[in-house]
């Protein structure tokens, strides 16, 4: 599934990141306001738009390992959250080529 996933983000939304879902995203001031101020997504894909803010505005990216440990007791459901994903993946994709969606960056 998390294969299947990242497949998706690499054609739909960002290029070259392993993992955007999980570890810490840190930016500059400026990037910052550029990234959040245009972001839509509110669900479990805004990670994937901030990245393709940054990556359409030439902000450099670098992935950093992060330990993380699992705690039991998720109430996610899978099904229900992949499918907001994938619809959320085509939203950001469909809105931004299109302009429905805009972002400049300064």
């Amino acid at each position: 599934l998390m294969y299947g996933f990242h497949f998706l983000v690499n054609i739909l939304c960002v290029k070259g990141i392993n993992d955007t879902q999980c570890g810490f995203k840190l930016f500059s001031r400026k990037a910052a306001q550029y990234v959040f101020t245009n972001q839509h997504i509110q669900r479990w894909a805004f990670d994937c738009e901030i990245l393709f803010l940054a990556e359409k505005a030439n902000i450099p990216v670098k992935e950093e390992a992060v330990k993380w440990k699992e705690i039991e007791g998720t109430k996610l459901n899978v099904v229900t959250a992949s499918l907001q994903m994938l619809r959320d993946l085509v939203l950001i994709r469909i809105c931004y080529a299109t302009g429905i969606w805009k972002a400049e960056y300064p």
